[in-house]
């Protein structure tokens, strides 16, 4: 693959090492999450956010979304009811000190990909050249040389995946903000965020719930 492509491509994904890594929960010092087995989404508000270019949104944003809060919720053996057509549950049982239950509320601010584009260059790149000469004793002699040559490359446009959520975790009794946690990532060479909307609701849950 082109050189150049190679090096966008890397620093990309270095990018999105250091996003990833960036993303750090809040979680409330003083709430218990240990018997948290039940999240209850009450809602998933889809919104398009200001961006630099022109920017496809994904129209199955939020069914993808709870998607990814499912599959997430499985591997953290959670239930996971959806409540976002009649809102916040009821809070009676709902032991105080260490709920069982909390509720859930997702922002989505971009979900969908925009264009990149790679202008044309000239890259440089090498081949073996045989050169001959003659040593001082006059015998003929020969030696293999990387000489450098200029190849102009054409301008590429590729897909780029993006995804900035914010997720939020509330008390159901009081109601109070106990944890939340907004990702922002991109992926080269892809159009759909489901993959990074899977992982990113998956670390939140493991990053705040983790047993």
């Amino acid at each position: 693959m082109r050189k150049l492509v190679l090096f966008i491509l890397t620093m990309c994904m270095v990018c999105i090492s250091a996003v990833a890594m960036a993303e750090k929960p809040y979680k409330h010092p003083q709430y218990n999450f240990t018997n948290v087995r039940q999240i209850i989404v009450t809602d998933i508000d889809s919104r398009e956010g200001r961006v630099t270019r022109k920017f496809f949104s994904d129209e199955a944003a939020e069914e993808k979304m709870m998607g990814a809060i499912f599959d997430a919720a499985g591997r953290q053996n959670l239930i996971v009811e959806d409540a976002r057509s009649y809102g916040k549950p009821d809070a009676e049982g709902v032991p105080r000190h260490f709920p069982t239950k909390l509720e859930m509320k997702v922002v989505i601010n971009n979900f969908g990909y925009y264009n990149e584009t790679t202008p044309g260059h000239y890259e440089t790149r090498y081949r073996n050249q045989t050169v001959y000469y003659y040593d001082n004793m006059g015998v003929r002699r020969s030696r293999t040389e990387s000489v450098p040559y200029e190849v102009w490359i054409e301008p590429e446009t590729y897909n780029v995946a993006k995804l900035n959520a914010s997720y939020s975790l509330y008390d159901i009794e009081s109601g109070e903000l106990v944890a939340s946690m907004t990702a922002n990532r991109d992926r080269s060479y892809e159009s759909d965020a489901t993959g990074m909307a899977n992982r990113s609701v998956r670390d939140f849950f493991q990053k705040v719930l983790k047993k």
